[in-house]
């Protein structure tokens, strides 16, 4: 990150900080998101380096995810690939909240192996989740919204 990036990323943390942590300051827990969140996600689908397709192209998501309160995760949807095939996706995982920060992550796991990871910051009392995806770097960032 250069300097200018930095410095900007800083000030835009120091601005946000007192609205995230004001909700909960320091006791958000595996119960606090405890529910059903629903959510839209676009991936960037890169293709392969030695490919004559250059086009970047997108996949849909919308779904549902479901916190047990107690570190399990469930997911399903439908996926929207580029040509505009639908397809309905399941998962399940775990789940942690930091609790001072409020913050959390989710691992997805299928037939032991890690599928995809989210980052996520606990807002507005636990009805929204802001959620990143760290398993694809390009994506937009989204909401999970409580229903």
């Amino acid at each position: 990150m250069t300097l200018p990036r930095l410095a900007l990323f800083a000030a835009v943390m120091a601005l946000l900080s007192p609205i995230v942590f004001a909700q909960n300051p320091g006791n958000c827990s595996l119960d606090t998101i405890k529910g059903d969140y629903g959510f839209v996600s676009t991936i960037r689908l890169l293709p392969p380096a030695n490919s004559q397709v250059k086009t970047v192209q997108r996949s849909r998501f919308i779904g549902l995810i479901s916190y047990d309160g107690a570190g399990k995760v469930t997911t399903g949807g439908v996926s929207v690939a580029p040509g505009g095939k639908t397809s309905p996706f399941s998962t399940e995982g775990t789940y942690t909240v930091d609790g001072p920060h409020c913050t959390g992550s989710v691992t997805f796991k299928k037939e032991e192996q890690t599928t995809s990871k989210w980052d996520f910051v606990i807002v507005s009392g636990g009805s929204e989740l802001l959620t990143v995806i760290q398993s694809a770097a390009d994506t937009a960032p989204f909401s999970q919204k409580k229903r």
